[in-house]
């Protein structure tokens, strides 16, 4: 498929199931993979969204789910909606729970290669800004492409490839210290994490 400014459809060809406790922007980068797509922003445009932030708006639940040809029962419990608090909106739902918006993690995500080495798929812990560690395999996170030293973005061509294209599966990510795998491993169980979320 070549690259245009829009998609020419409005839809998906199939739909593909979220993994349970996946990312939700980690979700649509895997599927934008599947389909071949060059970035997960095409999916944002078939469902009509400006930026990436019409992601967490609960009126627009709809119009991503029929992008995606889900029912919105299925994309609304593990996409981080906004909770609205008068006119503000300081908190985000986020598996079940509440969360503060300033705790997640947007701006630069965050991956253990180890665990996309077993399965593709962006684990919604990564999110969470507090979390540095995979307790799992007991290494840091990574944030940054060693090819092109850049950070890594959500809208990338796929969950485990860096917009450069470099495959972030051949990362050996150093080991974190035992304090930090402890802290980590607390912060995945109150999230209703298990510490190794990548090995099932």
């Amino acid at each position: 498929m070549t690259y245009r400014e829009t998609p020419n459809f409005d839809r998906v060809r199939f739909p593909i199931t979220p993994e349970h406790l996946e990312s939700p922007r980690g979700y649509l980068c895997r599927i934008a993979a599947c389909f071949g797509y060059p970035t997960p922003r095409w999916i944002t445009e078939l469902a009509g969204f400006q930026r990436a932030d019409d992601l967490e708006d609960p009126e627009k639940v709809e119009q991503l789910a029929r992008a995606l040809r889900l029912a919105p029962h299925q994309w609304r419990p593990f996409a981080y909606l906004k909770i609205s608090e008068g006119t503000r909106f300081k908190r985000r739902q986020f598996f079940g729970q509440m969360i503060a918006a300033n705790r997640l993690n947007y701006s630069s995500p965050r991956v253990c290669p180890a665990c996309l080495q077993e399965r593709a798929v962006w684990w919604g812990i990564w999110d969470v800004a507090l979390v540095t560690v995979c307790p799992g395999h007991r290494c840091e996170l990574i944030a940054t492409c060693p090819t092109c030293r850049n950070q890594l973005r959500w809208d990338r061509p796929g969950v485990e490839t860096c917009r450069c294209g470099f495959d972030l599966r051949q990362i050996e990510s150093p080991e974190a210290r035992p304090e930090l795998v402890a802290v980590n491993a607390a912060i995945y169980r109150n999230a209703g994490f298990p510490v190794g979320i990548g090995h099932f």
